[in-house]
């Protein structure tokens, strides 16, 4: 299996978002809410978490005002829409796929 294990963001650089098992309890931790009812509907509260807990894996003491700024950066140069959906694809992934 070749598949990446991130999805890379455009912010103040290119970072990946990660989701592994464990970033997924600290999201958990985080939210009010299970993970996978977060699609309903995404609060920038949700989206603040959730690419925190992505970048996690590559900067362990990032904190959700420094994500602020990331997200800041992100929706300049790519737009909230494409933040959203690589959220998505990122949480797909550490999910992993039915398909074989």
């Amino acid at each position: 299996n070749t598949m990446k294990k991130f999805v890379t963001i455009n912010a103040d650089k290119a970072r990946n978002l990660r989701f592994n098992f464990n970033s997924l309890m600290i999201l958990e931790e985080n939210l009010d809410k299970p993970v996978t009812s977060l699609w309903s509907s995404l609060s920038f509260k949700d989206i603040n978490l959730l690419v925190w807990a992505g970048l996690l894996h590559e900067e362990p003491t990032l904190t959700k005002e420094e994500t602020a700024d990331i997200i800041e950066a992100v929706i300049e140069n790519e737009g909230l829409q494409s933040l959203s959906n690589k959220l998505a694809v990122a949480i797909t992934i550490a999910f992993g796929s039915e398909k074989k």
